[in-house]
């Protein structure tokens, strides 16, 4: 089993046109984001999270509808925009997935309990996240293509919490992804230091 970009590529079929769309087309990567770090390989991105984060491997056993399945993790899906199955020629890592119920704009949204600091998919195809604290976009991942028989991972880590994720197809009209990974509620490596400095400003201050 791997990971990242050393994954086995998997191929699947796509109309005509849309190949032609696709060979045309570019990367297009996200902007610059202050307090954001995007990571384009799992063992660089579960590196910066310290290993702190949950797996949805939506290994199921059954085609089902995601709702509460994996509130245990904090990870709330809206019960009708996206299911969980097994494709074991489209999912390289485990034979089982994700993939939007609805076209041709897919996306999927998913509600986190408390705040945090990571998110990142093993996509088939291309992917694009926008991350949110409330009703404030605090990150767009912009579209990721990683070749019309591929899989890719695209991760971020944040320095400051949020909230909700919209996960949506970047240049296809279908949208599916092998793993989830949501980051622990942990301070990043910023807020670390400046909670030890403020930890010695009052002790010099007794």
């Amino acid at each position: 089993m791997t990971r990242g970009n050393d994954r086995p590529i998997k191929r699947f079929s796509l109309q005509a046109t849309s190949l032609l769309f696709i060979a045309a087309s570019a990367v297009i990567s996200g902007a610059a984001h202050a307090g954001a770090t995007f990571y384009s390989s799992f063992s660089e991105w579960s590196t910066a999270t310290s290993g702190a984060f949950d797996t949805l491997d939506f290994n199921l056993g059954s085609l089902q509808f995601l709702g509460e399945q994996y509130s245990q993790y904090g990870v709330h899906f809206n019960g009708t925009s996206a299911l969980a199955g097994a494709a074991p020629d489209f999912f390289p890592l485990d034979g089982w997935g994700i993939a939007s119920a609805s076209d041709p704009n897919p996306i999927i949204p998913v509600a986190l309990d408390g705040g945090r600091f990571a998110f990142g998919v093993e996509y088939v195809g291309d992917v694009r996240f926008q991350i949110f604290s409330g009703s404030t976009m605090m990150y767009d991942s912009g579209n990721h293509y990683d070749g019309i028989q591929a899989s890719g991972f695209a991760g971020v880590v944040m320095n400051q919490p949020f909230d909700s994720i919209k996960i949506s197809g970047a240049l296809f009209t279908t949208l599916a992804a092998d793993n989830f990974y949501v980051g622990h509620a942990v301070p990043a490596p910023g807020a670390l230091a400046a909670l030890a400095l403020l930890g010695k400003g009052r002790r010099r201050r007794r």
